[in-house]
């Protein structure tokens, strides 16, 4: 999304909470500007917790200010909340995608109870399914747009099969979320 947005002349700023200097996973076009936020950090007990969410809040606030969006995109369910709690007040639009099937995801109680609160508070909620869009629907009183993985369907020609010069492995997380 990122790529595509900056190859049709957006100004993307990507934040992640990635540490300061790793090198990110993928490559990005050479205009999206990429900024680490260091917020990766676990948390052993409660206050760290509180302390190292805090932090994040805080810091996501000031960097999604600097960079003067017309709108923010957030992925991964406790991201989501996150970045709705710090852009309170603020004006700027958050569009949030839930990445995960909500009804056989793994969130901690806590986590859902912010959930079913923070996430009207979105311009837009965007999920993958139609069965996660009905049921955060109902759970949460707003409407949820569906917009789908983006991979094309490919027909797989039957002499590709008989010769099988080559074989494609695809690797994912196969978890009941997804």
């Amino acid at each position: 999304i990122v790529n595509h947005w900056a190859e049709r002349g957006y100004k993307i700023t990507l934040l992640t909470f990635e540490e300061i200097g790793i090198p990110p996973f993928y490559l990005f076009n050479h205009s999206v500007k990429l900024l680490p936020l260091g917020l990766a950090k676990n948390s052993h007990n409660l206050p760290q917790r509180i302390w190292n969410n805090l932090r994040r809040l805080i810091t996501l606030r000031t960097a999604i200010q600097k960079s003067t969006p017309d709108f923010v995109l957030s992925f991964l369910n406790r991201t989501n909340i996150r970045t709705l709690l710090s852009m309170i007040g603020t004006g700027v639009p958050v569009v949030i995608s839930e990445q995960t099937d909500p009804v056989h995801g793994n969130l901690a109680r806590n986590w859902q109870w912010l959930r079913n609160r923070i996430y009207p508070l979105a311009r837009r909620v965007v999920t993958h399914t139609e069965q996660a869009a009905q049921y955060l629907t109902n759970l949460l009183g707003c409407e949820v747009v569906v917009i789908p993985n983006p991979v094309a369907p490919f027909e797989i020609k039957q002499q590709v099969i008989n010769k099988r010069a080559s074989v494609i492995v695809a690797v994912g997380a196969l978890e009941r979320e997804k």
